[in-house]
C-alpha cells in the first residue's frame, strides 16, 4: 500500500511509515482493536465458534477491499480504493474507549433510538479523545473520514462500499463460524439477504452512468448471496 495519498498529501496516520509520532500511535491503535471483541452481548440468535477481535474484522474488511481493487477492475476506477481503506481503517475507532463497546443489529439497543443516539454519541467522543494525539494534518483526516463514514452520505461512493464492506464482512464470519438454534438460521438468512440489498441498492444508483462497474457490483453481490445461502466461502480457484 502506497504511504501517500495523491491529490490530499495525507496518508492514512496508522498507515504511514514516514512520521514516527504518528507511527507509534499506529501500534497503540492496533493494540487497541486487538483488544476488543465483537458480538459481547447477551441477545445474539447464535453461538459462535470463534470469538473475533475488531482488529480481524478490521483487517478482514482491508482484505475484502484489496480482492475487489483486484478483481472489479471498473469498479475500482470510478471508487477510489485507497479511501476505502483508510476508511475502512478507522471506521470502529470509537468502539476501542473502554465506555463504548461493539452494538451488533441483534442487540436492543440498535432499535431503541435514544439508546442508539447515545451510542453513537459515545463514539463521536471517544474519536475525538483518540485523535487529539495526531499532528496535524492527521488529526482533522481521520476524523473527517470517521464523521464521513457515520452520515453515509447516499452521493459517498467510498462510503457506501465500506459500509457494504463492513456489512458482507460481519455476516460471512457468522455463517462460517456460528451454528444457530432451530428457526434462527433461516430468519438469519432471510434479514441478511434484505440487510445486503440495503446496503448494495444506493452503490448501485451511484453506478448508474458506469455500467461496467454497475455489473461488477451486481455480480460481486450474488457471490456474497451464495455464501449466506450455503454457509460456506466460494472458492476462486
Amino acid at each position: 500500500m502506497t504511504t501517500e495519498r495523491q491529490g490530499t498529501g495525507v496518508s492514512l496516520p496508522v498507515r504511514s511509515l514516514q512520521n514516527p509520532a504518528v507511527n507509534k500511535i499506529r501500534t497503540q491503535y492496533e493494540e487497541g482493536l486487538k483488544g476488543e471483541l465483537r458480538y459481547q452481548t447477551d441477545y445474539l440468535p447464535f453461538t459462535l465458534h470463534r470469538q473475533e477481535t475488531l482488529l480481524e474484522h478490521v483487517t478482514d474488511m482491508l482484505h475484502m477491499a484489496d480482492e475487489i481493487e483486484r478483481g472489479c477492475p471498473a469498479l475500482a476506477r470510478i471508487i477510489d480504493m485507497s479511501e476505502v481503506k483508510d476508511i475502512t481503517y478507522v471506521h470502529d475507532a470509537g468502539e476501542i474507549h473502554k465506555r463504548v463497546r461493539d452494538l451488533p443489529l441483534s442487540d436492543p439497543g440498535h432499535k431503541d433510538p435514544i439508546e442508539y443516539a447515545n451510542h453513537k454519541r459515545k463514539e463521536r467522543a471517544a474519536v475525538r479523545l483518540m485523535t487529539q494525539v495526531l499532528p496535524e494534518p492527521y488529526q482533522t483526516y481521520v476524523r473527517t473520514l470517521s464523521t464521513r463514514y457515520e452520515q453515509n452520505d447516499p452521493n459517498d461512493k467510498e462510503v457506501l462500499l465500506t459500509h457494504w464492506i463492513d456489512k458482507v464482512q460481519a455476516t460471512v464470519y457468522i455463517r462460517t463460524h456460528a451454528t444457530f438454534d432451530g428457526d434462527q438460521e433461516d430468519k438469519y438468512i432471510e434479514q441478511s439477504l434484505e440487510k445486503l440489498d440495503e446496503e448494495t441498492k444506493p452503490l448501485l444508483i451511484t453506478l448508474t452512468k458506469h455500467p461496467e462497474a454497475r455489473e461488477e457490483m451486481l455480480h460481486l453481490t450474488e457471490s456474497i448471496r451464495q455464501i449466506i445461502y450455503s454457509g460456506e466461502l466460494i472458492s476462486n480457484n
